[in-house]
């Protein structure tokens, strides 16, 4: 076990890896960010496969620390617990990564350059430094971040786009540079959305709180968003993200969670999202395999939203 001394952990950071399932490319990819950070904790949500955890252990890395967990508790409860022990650690900023995402070796160091430039600008208020995504299954193509323009209207653009006063709504949690404090004085990520949305439920959340998310631009992760494929109907083109019927319940849910929640205080989030669920829908119907069963989930999980029956669901 490593010796932690509380008097460096200022400026270093903590990464925190969310695993399920963990296979080869997700060994890589950790052993990778072990390299890049001060120190490396892996959460397992409940695998049914630890052969790969077990070989990651067995390799002796002595910045590396795995966590196993009995059941499947979701993605938001992964995260928290990583980093409550990050903070039980004197660490005060964290890094949290998907298992099949992949930094650029000098992501890291260039997700603190930029955090320490915002830092300057709005002092404690800075909450999260995203990186530059580069989406695998988009042909590389750099993802862009949603940008409120005013109150009511909104932009998509490119994190080379993005200005140090622009006001980024939602990121997602892998790659993001976290700041530790503000995450455990605001609260921990949202246990029971279980999966989908607890990423923008935080940034929006931070939002309404008056924080600041910024964007690295030279900061590269490679990142797999969805298993996507393009299809083109009259004309129009359709991106599918061939969610499971499972993940469809969860979006369809928790989206009416957060509409509920913050629709009146961030408007321009609320539309953009509403125009992304509508589209969805048409996509789900027109482009997806399994799409009865898929648009069934739906349904299911808009009258438990409705309802207010948060948390997993069984079978």
């Amino acid at each position: 076990m490593v010796k932690q001394n509380f008097n460096d952990k200022k400026n270093a950071v903590c990464g925190i890896v969310a695993a399920f399932n963990f296979d080869d490319d997700a060994l890589h990819n950790s052993i990778l960010i072990s390299s890049l950070v001060d120190y490396l904790i892996v959460i397992d949500d409940g695998s049914a496969d630890i052969s790969k955890l077990d070989k990651l252990l067995e390799m002796k890395i002595h910045n590396v620390r795995v966590v196993f967990s009995n059941e499947n508790q979701g993605i938001a409860n992964s995260l928290n617990l990583g980093a409550k022990l990050a903070l039980s650690m004197g660490y005060e900023w964290c890094i949290t990564f998907d298992q099949d995402s992949t930094p650029d070796s000098h992501m890291v160091t260039l997700l603190q350059h930029q955090r320490d430039v915002l830092l300057e600008i709005y002092g404690e208020k800075v909450a999260i430094v995203a990186p530059n995504i580069i989406d695998l299954n988009a042909r590389g193509k750099f993802c862009k971040y949603l940008v409120e323009e005013k109150k009511f209207t909104f932009s998509r653009k490119s994190p080379y786009e993005i200005t140090e006063s622009d006001k980024v709504l939602v990121v997602i949690t892998s790659g993001a540079l976290t700041n530790l404090k503000v995450l455990r004085e605001l609260g921990f990520f949202a246990t029971e959305l279980f999966i989908d949305y607890v990423d923008t439920e935080y940034c929006i959340r931070l939002i309404v709180n008056g924080y600041k998310i910024g964007v690295a631009k030279d900061a590269l992760l490679n990142h797999n968003l969805g298993q996507k494929k393009r299809k083109i109907i009259l004309g129009v083109d359709f991106v599918a993200t061939n969610h499971s019927p499972f993940r469809r319940y969860y979006i369809a849910r928790n989206s009416i969670y957060m509409y509920r929640k913050y629709a009146a205080k961030v408007p321009s989030w609320f539309i953009f999202d509403l125009i992304a669920t509508l589209y969805n829908s048409v996509r789900i119907i027109l482009c997806e395999k399994d799409r009865y069963k898929k648009v069934k989930f739906c349904i299911r999980g808009y009258l438990d939203g409705i309802l207010g029956r948060m948390g997993k669901i069984d079978g």
